[in-house]
């Protein structure tokens, strides 16, 4: 196994950890709205969020962890909370942006997300939970936090622009701004101390990092941070996918050749990204048929749409694209037959009425 296939196996590990706290928050919070609503009701509150518990009691039990249940992500995975959290890691530690949800911006789901987690970060019943009980929660709740900063900070990066001012203040009243990027900010996007940062910037340092005032406050210009994030190889350029042109083949059927390709290349974006921009493509026809003129796939010029047609008639073809995009080869095989059944039919179908439209013009 190559270098690349070893940081996506990693990628794919800490997504399942992050996954995993994402379950334990959620199931603190219902435990949470559990004493407030009483032990009758546990049963309803879970169910609304798509868990069942299996008793009552073990809610409240400190010595009970969401491990001793048969729960999981695909239990949550459609919650709104569950999709901005995993939405938010993605961005944090890939720069992999979804354009297919809601967009990242103050007032957002993204901001009500992140200030439920400042809340129970907070939270007394947590502390007394966890001092007192050695109940789970608090080391999930944080690490959901962090990554929220993290995601905030990249966001702050990129385009000069908080999509939670308080979860940018919550330290010491400081927050990245336009003019840009705070001590703290920098130091998550590089996975650095605070300190570590500080002393770069020392003016006594060769080639220190530039900073500027604002208000009392230091700041790293956006351009200087990025720059000097590349210089240490910590840079993670954005790239954007839209999950909602990503749906499961066993779900959703191809509408057009033009519908497959771009989730075809919204599919391997969204690889790259995990996998550090690296692809496994073993047949250069794959690289040409996603290239878009701008991707960086292919140094060909972009097929044209019966080029797409032909290579997909090819089963061969086909089987390199399902292994490129890690999609099951029998599955896409039908897919893609099912595809280009529809267009022959349709191809068929407009002779026929062509011809019947032009024999009825003859024999009027």
């Amino acid at each position: 196994m190559d270098n690349m296939s070893n940081f996506g196996v990693e990628a794919a590990a800490m997504q399942e950890l992050f996954r995993r706290d994402v379950l334990i928050t959620l199931v603190h919070h219902l435990r949470v709205t559990s004493w407030i609503e009483g032990a009758e009701r546990i049963p309803t509150i879970f169910a609304a969020a798509g868990l069942t518990p299996q008793s009552p009691d073990e809610i409240c039990n400190p010595n009970w962890t969401v491990a001793d249940w048969s729960m999981g992500w695909d239990d949550i995975a459609g919650l709104d909370f569950a999709v901005y959290l995993d939405n938010m890691f993605q961005f944090a530690h890939f720069g992999l942006r979804d354009i297919g949800w809601e967009g990242m911006e103050e007032g957002s789901g993204y901001t009500w997300a992140s200030l439920i987690l400042m809340d129970l970060s907070s939270s007394r019943f947590l502390d007394y939970w966890t001092q007192v009980f050695s109940g789970e929660g608090a080391e999930s709740i944080s690490r959901c936090l962090q990554v929220a900063e993290l995601a905030n900070a990249r966001h702050v990066l990129e385009t000069g622009e908080s999509f939670c001012t308080q979860l940018s203040i919550k330290e010491r009243g400081d927050e990245g701004t336009a003019e840009g990027l705070t001590v703290r900010q920098l130091a998550l996007l590089a996975g650095m101390e605070e300190m570590s940062i500080r002393a770069a910037a020392n003016p006594k340092r060769p080639n220190a990092l530039a900073t500027i005032s604002e208000n009392g406050r230091t700041r790293i210009a956006r351009d200087v941070a990025k720059r000097w994030l590349e210089s240490k190889g910590r840079y993670i350029p954005v790239r954007n996918f839209n999950s909602a042109r990503n749906d499961s083949l066993r779900k959703l059927a191809f509408t057009s050749l033009d519908d497959l390709v771009q989730r075809c290349r919204h599919k391997a974006a969204g690889i790259q990204a995990l996998n550090d921009f690296e692809i496994h493509i073993p047949d250069e026809r794959v690289a040409d048929f996603l290239e878009d003129g701008t991707n960086g796939f292919s140094d060909t010029a972009p097929w044209g749409a019966e080029q797409q047609r032909q290579a997909l008639m090819d089963s061969s073809f086909v089987a390199a694209l399902a292994e490129s995009l890690q999609f099951p080869a029998d599955l896409l095989s039908l897919r893609v037959r099912e595809l280009l059944a529809k267009e022959e039919v349709q191809r068929v179908q407009k002779a026929l009425l062509d011809l019947t439209n032009a024999a009825g013009g003859n024999h009027a």
